[in-house]
C-alpha cells in the first residue's frame, strides 16, 4: 500500500529520485514509479532517475517499461555505471538471453572489474547450457566477490557440467567455508543431483 498517492507538491527531482528510491527499497513499487515519473518529467536529462525508474518497474515486473527507462539512461548518459547490467538483469528475466548477452558484454566492456556483471553473464551463459562460456565469466566474478558463497555454487554448477569435477568440488567447499547455511547446502545438493 503507498504510504502517499501523490508526491508531496514542490519536491525537485532529486527529492523525488530519493523518495523513489525510498519506496522501491520499502517494496511500494507503484508509489517508486509515480515518484521517478515525476522526477523525470521535472528534469528529463536527469543523471540517474531513469536508472531508478528502471529499476521500480523491474521489480514491479513490468519488463516493456524498465527497458525503456534503461535506455533513456543510456542514452542520456552512455557511461551510465549501471543501466547496461541493469539492461541485462530484464533481457535476462524476460528469457532473451542474446540481448543480455550483448548487455552485460557491453557493462564488462565499460568497466571490466564491475563486480556484478561478470556473475550475471556466467549465469546467462549457464542458462543457455554454455557452460564453457560461463566458466571464466563466473571464475572473473567470483575473484571480486569473495565472500559471495551462492556465486561459488553457481561457479561449482558450471565446472560440474564441463566435466570439471575436482574444480566443481572445490567451489562447492569453498562456498560452504563462506557460508555453511542450510540454503547453501541444499543448492549444492541439488547441483550435485
Amino acid at each position: 500500500t503507498s504510504v502517499a498517492s501523490a508526491p508531496p507538491p514542490g519536491l525537485t527531482a532529486d527529492e523525488l529520485e530519493s523518495k523513489g528510491v525510498d519506496a522501491t527499497r520499502n517494496g511500494d513499487f507503484k508509489l517508486a514509479i509515480e515518484l521517478l515519473k515525476k522526477a523525470v518529467e521535472l528534469e528529463p536529462k536527469h543523471n540517474s532517475a531513469w536508472n531508478y525508474l528502471g529499476r521500480a518497474y523491474f521489480s514491479d515486473r513490468q519488463y516493456e517499461p524498465a527497458v525503456a527507462a534503461f535506455k533513456k539512461q543510456i542514452e542520456i548518459n552512455p557511461y551510465d555505471e549501471y543501466a547496461f547490467n541493469n539492461l541485462g538483469l530484464v533481457y535476462q528475466q524476460q528469457q532473451k538471453y542474446g540481448d543480455a548477452v550483448s548487455a552485460f558484454q557491453k557493462q564488462i566492456e565499460m568497466n571490466p572489474l564491475d563486480k556484478f556483471a561478470h556473475a550475471n553473464l556466467g549465469a546467462t551463459y549457464i542458462q543457455m547450457h554454455k557452460y564453457k562460456d560461463a566458466v571464466p565469466e563466473l571464475e572473473k566474478a567470483t575473484s571480486l566477490r569473495l565472500d559471495d558463497a551462492e556465486l561459488h555454487v553457481t561457479l561449482g554448477t558450471a565446472y560440474l557440467n564441463t566435466g570439471e569435477n575436482d574444480k566443481a568440488q572445490a567451489a562447492f567447499e569453498k562456498a560452504v567455508q563462506i557460508s555453511a547455511s542450510p540454503i547453501t547446502w541444499n543448492n549444492i545438493a541439488f547441483e550435485l543431483t
